[in-house]
């Protein structure tokens, strides 16, 4: 699909439907190696007077290893702003979210085809593509929850279970389908 690339604040989207219902990709290099994953938590928004976007990844996901490296990456987005997800879609996501990298070429069998924007991986069938440049990495910590109901319910496991890690990007370019 071709895409053209628009200001940010043309975005007429539910940040909080784009991540919880419709879900996207987080995607980063490694050299010409790429990795992605699938993402339902994020934000979008402005910090420090810039456009940015956040995202979480886990560090037993192999994704973890190229957002630590990555001076870029994106966040991609399917199915038209106001329409839902083509089951397909919604399929290569299932994919790209419960199989790892490092086991199989997995972007291959989601039917996806990587494409570079920005010095970004990103995806050529993407409906809404956000490249980053990586401007904060850091592991989250439990002892900075506020609320303990919240740490034990979005971490689960024990006390030595590894907890996410953040990344805020500044965003470089956003692409809409044309």
């Amino acid at each position: 699909m071709a895409s053209k690339k628009v200001d940010p604040a043309e975005l007429n989207l539910s940040s909080f439907t784009k991540w919880s219902k419709d879900w996207g990709l987080v995607t980063a290099a490694d050299g010409e190696k790429v990795n992605t994953m699938t993402v339902a938590w994020g934000a979008l928004g402005v910090l420090w007077s810039k456009n940015m976007v956040t995202v979480y990844v886990h560090p037993n996901r192999y994704t973890h290893e190229f957002m630590e490296k990555a001076d870029k990456f994106s966040v991609t987005f399917f199915g038209d702003q106001r329409d839902p997800l083509i089951p397909d879609q919604r399929e290569a996501l299932n994919l790209l979210g419960s199989v790892s990298g490092r086991d199989r070429d997995k972007i291959a069998e989601s039917g996806l085809t990587v494409e570079w924007q920005d010095g970004a991986p990103a995806f050529k069938e993407a409906a809404l593509t956000i490249t980053c440049r990586m401007v904060y990495r850091e592991a989250l910590r439990r002892e900075n929850f506020v609320s303990e109901e919240l740490s034990a319910e979005c971490w689960g496991g024990g006390k030595d279970t590894p907890l996410h890690s953040m990344y805020i990007g500044e965003v470089i370019g956003v692409y809409v389908e044309e």
